[in-house]
């Protein structure tokens, strides 16, 4: 049985959320509509996704101890969603907008479904890259910047505008 190719969207809450809200209206509707769209992360409510599962924190906010004895369960629970994704969906693209949660599934995906990972660095960022975007710059095909000098910090990027 043949799978419909698949587009998935990682981003997690407050600006990276409202960033990804921006990405989508954007996209070609004709040409993204040819896709299974799956968004993984925060609720973005006004988009219409095919498919929708949430992707939990592995962090606490608030408590380091509670980080700790909750990150094995939360990691392993990712992991088994990830995977069930995978068997799932024929993913030919990841794009992410962040926060680090994105990391693990852009390797997984990149190694498992051969898909192009694309990343989107935060807009909040100028002279350096954020944490996750210092992982991703060895994962991701491709990296969008927000702000042109981030060309400069990026080996491989790509300067789209603002989202």
């Amino acid at each position: 049985m043949k799978r419909k190719k698949t587009l998935l969207f990682i981003s997690g809450e407050g600006g990276h959320s409202y960033e990804m809200s921006r990405l989508l209206s954007v996209l070609d509707k004709s040409e993204i509509n040819t896709y299974n769209l799956v968004h993984l992360g925060s609720p973005i409510s006004d988009f219409k996704f095919d498919y929708r599962y949430p992707l939990m924190d592995i962090r606490h906010k608030t408590s380091l101890f509670l980080s700790i004895i909750y990150s094995i369960p939360i990691l392993l629970y990712n992991i088994l969603l990830f995977f069930y994704l995978i068997i799932k969906f024929d993913v030919k693209c990841v794009l992410s907008t962040g926060p680090g949660l994105c990391i693990i599934p852009s390797v997984l995906f990149q190694l498992f479904c051969k898909s192009t990972v694309v990343f989107f660095e935060s807009s909040c960022m100028f002279y350096s890259k954020s944490v996750t975007g210092h992982i991703m710059s060895y994962v991701a095909n491709y990296i969008i910047v927000q702000n042109e000098e981030l060309l400069q910090v990026y080996d491989k990027s790509l300067f789209l505008g603002r989202l």
